[in-house]
């Protein structure tokens, strides 16, 4: 009988022992893991706080040119085939319609989203469509608005067409300035680098941890 009592008294506290030890080591892993997560959250705002909203400004063009370049924040912009004629600053903008542009190419030299566009001067009734890699924006109303859809992802490299419809030749806009947010999203989120490195941190300090534990 002493045997058996004996062997449940080790058996108990060979069990609380390891109750305790466990719920120490679920409460170390629990802390280890908050860090990593604060950690991540912190990278991650970190990086979206890098995302600027700029404008590009037309007010500061002259003139009628092919093709021309404008930089708002990190970001330039490089416009080029203008049809059916070259592109015309009046009036403190770019005209758009008018018997002039109607259409037009622009790219930019890293990722971007369009936002929205200011119009200093419309005149008649104009819209325009925005297609290209991954955009389709129609419908465009010539007064100063949000594009359609957006923001509207424009990759690096990419061309991306501006296309004016009108019923009247005469018909037209003029742009004072886009405005863009140079830091997307999609450039924003932490390197596959630094979450990696993160979820190594937690696992060797689950391994230390458990080896912590394990001594006690």
């Amino acid at each position: 009988m002493k045997a058996i009592l004996k062997s449940v008294n080790f058996f108990w506290n060979y069990t609380t022992i390891s109750l305790a030890k466990l719920i120490i080591f679920l409460g170390e892993v629990k802390h280890s893991l908050s860090i990593a997560g604060a950690t991540f959250a912190i990278l991650t705002l970190s990086s979206a706080a890098n995302a600027a909203t700029v404008v590009i400004d037309f007010t500061d063009n002259t003139g009628s040119v092919s093709t021309f370049q404008e930089t708002a924040g990190t970001a330039t912009a490089t416009f080029s085939n203008p049809s059916p004629v070259n592109f015309d600053f009046l009036v403190g903008g770019l005209v758009f319609g008018d018997g002039r542009t109607t259409s037009f190419d622009v790219s930019f030299d890293q990722d971007v989203e369009l936002l929205s566009y200011i119009s200093v001067l419309d005149f008649g009734t104009i819209n325009f469509d925005i297609t290209g890699p991954g955009v389709s924006s129609l419908g465009n109303i010539q007064t100063s608005s949000d594009f359609v859809g957006q923001p509207l992802l424009f990759q690096a490299g990419e061309t991306y067409t501006f296309i004016g419809n009108t019923t009247n030749n005469a018909d037209g806009t003029v742009f004072g300035s886009w405005t863009i947010n140079d830091a997307p999203v999609s450039q924003s989120v932490p390197e596959p680098s630094s979450i990696l490195g993160l979820l190594s941190l937690g696992g060797l300090a689950i391994k230390k941890v458990s080896k912590s534990s394990n001594k006690k």
